[in-house]
């Protein structure tokens, strides 16, 4: 089938557009609405009254497919080891004390992830983007020991693979390039990607804290019902969001990816003046509440980031009139000190 193209997307294959057509009809049918109809019609759009959690007329999740996509997800994460600590020192079989990645340091881990935190905002990329290539870059360090002057391009490509996981129209491979100001070329580029894909065995996908803070914040929306505030929900997802972000400049080697998330929404909850926990968020989530070793690694590690000056995305990403209030919050709460 062979669809006629406007003018705006005459350079685009008509193969390509049959993909996103048929997302656009099966996100109308999923909702209840006319898939002929287009997205701004509000004519076409039906209220519904708020559905229990993951009851099958909760059209905003999606059911009992939501549920059964997030269970998939939880095995696959009690399945799954944290990442190891390769920017920690181990023995080896003589017995002398060595380190995974020798010219890595911590510090130059919190200035790649500021960097790439950066760069997805101003790509307008998805926080699920953010939090794949993430675990991408972890699982590739830890398999792989990378001289410090490969460090960023590593950061490009586990960006780079994340995009084209999670976006319907990722940035193309000359974005890449420069946004690396053009320090290494595409053939490098591309090299890099087939060793990435080579050393991961293919496997891209697996849960992230991300997976688990949505979830989460699925929960909380849920638990405030009908007549809650918008604007406290607003507040509650962004300023999660930011949390999330401050904490993944560090290393979190003791942690899973659903401790992690947790701990963020909880330290986020906290912050807000809500209670850290509730029954609804266990019955949702499937987990019990994070443990005070998760929730101090997330204040901890947003201490860290907030109190260095270079370490400026995250700050400056949300540091406008309508989200200071929430920066605000975080620091009169006391999850970081203020510089």
């Amino acid at each position: 089938m062979m669809l006629s193209q406007p003018s705006a997307f005459a350079h685009i294959p008509n193969e390509s557009l049959v993909p996103c057509m048929s997302r656009h009809i099966e996100r109308h049918a999923l909702c209840g609405l006319n898939p002929n109809a287009p997205l701004h019609d509000k004519r076409s759009r039906k209220e519904a009254p708020r559905a229990p959690v993951d009851s099958p007329d909760d059209v905003s999740n999606l059911g009992k497919m939501a549920r059964r996509v997030y269970k998939t997800q939880l095995r696959k994460d009690s399945e799954t080891l944290p990442p190891a600590n390769y920017l920690g020192t181990f023995a080896n079989s003589a017995g002398v004390s060595c380190r995974m990645q020798p010219e890595i340091t911590e510090k130059g881990r919190m200035i790649l992830v500021d960097w790439l935190v950066d760069v997805y905002s101003k790509f307008g990329l998805s926080s699920r983007t953010f939090a794949l290539a993430m675990s991408l870059q972890d699982r590739y360090l830890e398999r792989v020991q990378t001289p410090l002057q490969k460090l960023q391009l590593v950061g490009v490509v586990a960006m780079m693979l994340a995009a084209k996981y999670e976006e319907v129209w990722p940035p193309e491979i000359v974005r890449w390039r420069d946004v690396a100001a053009k320090t290494y070329d595409i053939p490098t580029i591309v090299a890099t990607e087939r060793q990435f894909l080579t050393v991961l065995n293919f496997k891209v996908g697996g849960p992230t804290p991300l997976t688990f803070l949505e979830r989460a914040l699925h929960a909380c929306r849920h638990e405030a019902g009908e007549g809650s505030c918008p604007r406290d929900l607003a507040r509650l997802q962004t300023l999660s969001f930011m949390v999330y972000e401050l904490a993944s400049h560090r290393l979190c080697h003791s942690l899973k990816a659903s401790e992690f998330g947790l701990a963020v929404v909880s330290v986020a909850r906290s912050a807000l003046g809500m209670p850290p926990w509730s029954s609804t968020l266990t019955d949702v989530t499937e987990l019990p509440p994070p443990n005070s070793a998760a929730t101090e690694f997330v204040r901890s590690a947003c201490r860290d980031v907030l109190s260095v000056q270079k370490l400026r995305s995250v700050r400056n990403k949300y540091a406008n009139t309508k989200l200071v209030e929430l920066l605000e919050g975080v620091l009169s709460f006391g999850i970081v000190e203020a510089p």
